[in-house]
């Protein structure tokens, strides 16, 4: 699959028309066409991240389609800033709970 492929692959999948992507990512209607049918198959790293921010997905995704595990934590961990106070501390006990269940049941700490 093409940058290009993907592009349209990932704009449609989250039902953006190229219209609605290049509003949300500020580049021009003709930045995304071009890209999207290939015929920009350089595209600027500007353009590039903004595209890629408007997805939600990472550069290495939109441009190579491999996944970095590092922006999945990076998305998670801006997600969590997000939360109230509240919610940040349910989800650090919910987590501090799972962990000591792993522990015991492979043994490391005792009941």
């Amino acid at each position: 699959m093409t940058f290009g492929e993907r592009l349209k692959y990932i704009r449609k999948s989250k039902g953006l028309t190229i219209k609605s992507l290049s509003k949300l990512a500020g580049c021009g209607l003709s930045c995304v066409w071009s890209i999207e049918t290939n015929q920009n198959k350089n595209p600027g790293i500007l353009s590039i991240k903004k595209l890629s921010d408007s997805l939600n997905v990472s550069i290495d995704y939109l441009v190579f389609g491999i996944e970095s595990e590092c922006y999945k934590d990076i998305y998670k961990i801006n997600k969590f800033k997000g939360l109230s106070k509240t919610q940040k501390n349910d989800v650090v006990e919910m987590m501090s709970n799972i962990i000591t269940f792993k522990l015991k049941i492979n043994g490391w700490i005792e009941e």
